[in-house]
């Protein structure tokens, strides 16, 4: 590519239900659950940390109760481009196990 002048780099982290989960969950968008920025002189080459934990993954239920669904989900990183946003890596992960309540509703 093109030698960039250098500046801020974002980089975001999305997770979308895939298959079945995508279903079951009905129409999710969607959703951010991490970024890292970072300053680059041109030339530079930096790492970023985005962290996903399960809890990130958690889904509201009609009864307001976040829960985690055992499926596949896909993450997206997306970083910065002078057009539009520019997929960098794209990677799926599988939950396992039952649905698990993350925050429950206070009786």
């Amino acid at each position: 590519g093109m030698p960039g002048r250098g500046g801020s780099v974002t980089v975001l982290g999305f997770w979308e239900p895939v298959g079945e989960l995508q279903q079951a969950l009905g129409p999710l968008q969607r959703r951010l659950f991490a970024f890292d920025g970072a300053s680059v002189g041109a030339g530079d080459a930096k790492q970023l940390q985005l962290k996903l934990t399960s809890d990130a993954l958690a889904v509201a239920n009609e009864r307001g109760e976040r829960i985690v669904h055992p499926g596949v989900y896909r993450l997206v990183f997306e970083g910065p481009d002078a057009t539009a946003s520019h997929v960098m890596l794209n990677t799926t992960v599988a939950v396992e196990g039952s649905p698990r309540v993350v925050i429950a509703m206070p009786m």
